[in-house]
């Protein structure tokens, strides 16, 4: 020891409260195309911060006008409304249907698994960019729709199983020429809680695509990756708007600079103006997601976030499902530390001693508390452990981690009329 060392003094960690960068805005993109020639291949997954990352390897306005597709347009909505988000992408062949994409080894599942996205992909958009335009519809929707939506909530199942925890698979939804709202399939019904079909667009694209059809994929996940995990895809404003935003009460889809949805329609074109109240709501009541603008108010919105089951179950809506997501993965990752452990015993009874379960209630607790603390949640999470547990015997341990979700306001009744001061 150095007689004159004096003091020893320690450098302390983690008491600024500093977290890990928030990955939520992390999305991927699966699409019909074309490879090219000595930049991009068919299958490859590809990372995107930026429109220009698209550029580099050949993906641009010219490459979908000259294959008459929409990738670029995709790519380039994303980071228009989320410019700090991240965005993986793969091509694959035109022809490839919505539901081999999104089946079992499908070109959904190798993007989810691909190690070089490190498992943080949050949600995959599922483009067709048909060489043709559909021709097959089931009571107006396009076929291909309905039979990939029961793949993609197999394949969001099997990964789950698995630790991959996936938000949404968000589908395109092509509609016929003579679709009516009133008639299309009832989406709430497949019992596919993280499968969304999307069947907004933009008039403007609509107007050069050719007549095939599309929807604003790129759109909605640039404003789901925006919001927190606790926001509606329909919400009239976000929390967490880009710089150039700020400052706004809104965060509208309408950009009058970019000529950005001026004005909206289904993806058939079908102008939203020309929907009845009846249309609308059948359109709601149905499961689509689809854009519109509030009448006597600027900008145009997306309607909601719904996913395709039953609206009275617990992950009715995309957020639902990421704040669970976000939640039992910082559950998982903050627990697995501890596995197979040696766990202190209460030698009288064989049970958990009280020491034990606070740690455990601690452990399991803190990460989640995070969501919490970024207004994800409302108030900290509840963990329970029942102490009476065999865990000599049993070699487990059962806790529950509840949280109490914020609320999402869709609807607001108010009554205005003239009062007497006298």
């Amino acid at each position: 020891m150095n007689e004159f060392q004096g003091p020893v003094i320690g450098k302390p960690r983690g008491r600024l409260g500093r977290r890990t960068p928030s990955t939520d805005a992390i999305f991927g993109l699966v699409a019909g195309g074309l490879a090219v020639a000595g930049l991009l291949a068919l299958g490859q997954t590809v990372k995107l911060i930026q429109p220009e990352d698209a550029v580099a390897v050949g993906i641009n306005a010219a490459y979908d006008a000259n294959n008459n597709v929409l990738v670029y347009h995709h790519v380039k909505r994303f980071f228009h409304y989320n410019p700090d988000g991240t965005l993986y992408l793969k091509l694959v062949g035109q022809g490839t249907t919505l539901t081999a994409m999104c089946d079992t080894g499908g070109a959904v599942q190798q993007l989810l698994l691909d190690e070089a996205t490190n498992g943080e992909i949050k949600g995959v958009g599922v483009v067709l960019n048909p060489a043709a335009a559909p021709a097959a519809f089931t009571t107006g929707l396009h076929s291909d729709v309905l039979t990939a939506v029961a793949k993609a909530q197999a394949l969001a199942t099997t990964l789950l199983e698995s630790a991959v925890f996936v938000d949404c698979i968000l589908l395109e939804g092509v509609l016929g020429a003579a679709a009516t709202p009133t008639t299309l399939p009832n989406l709430r019904l497949l019992a596919s809680e993280n499968v969304s079909v999307c069947i907004a667009a933009d008039p403007a694209v609509l107007a050069v695509n050719g007549g095939a059809g599309y929807a604003e994929i790129g759109a909605a996940l640039g404003m789901l990756s925006i919001r927190k995990v606790s926001e509606c895809l329909g919400s009239v404003d976000v929390t967490r708007k880009p710089e150039a935003s700020k400052g706004t009460d809104t965060y509208p889809l309408t950009d009058l600079a970019g000529g950005y949805f001026l004005s909206s329609a289904l993806s058939n074109g079908r102008r939203f103006a020309t929907l009845s109240g009846a249309d609308k709501s059948a359109l709601g009541a149905s499961g689509y997601i689809y854009a519109g603008r509030f009448e006597g108010f600027d900008g145009t919105y997306f309607n909601d976030s719904h996913s395709c089951t039953e609206v009275s179950g617990d992950y009715a809506y995309i957020e639902d499902n990421r704040v669970w997501n976000k939640a039992a993965k910082l559950v998982r990752q903050a627990l697995i530390p501890v596995m197979r452990g040696d766990v202190e015993i209460d030698p009288a009874t064989g049970f958990l001693p009280a020491s034990t379960i606070t740690y455990y209630q601690t452990k399991a607790g803190k990460t989640v508390k995070d969501m919490a603390t970024a207004g994800e949640l409302s108030g900290e999470p509840v963990v329970t452990i029942e102490p009476n547990q065999d865990v000599v015997g049993a070699g487990e341990i059962s806790l529950e981690v509840g949280y109490v979700r914020r609320g999402v306001l869709r609807r607001i009744r108010a009554t205005v009329g003239a009062i007497n001061p006298a």
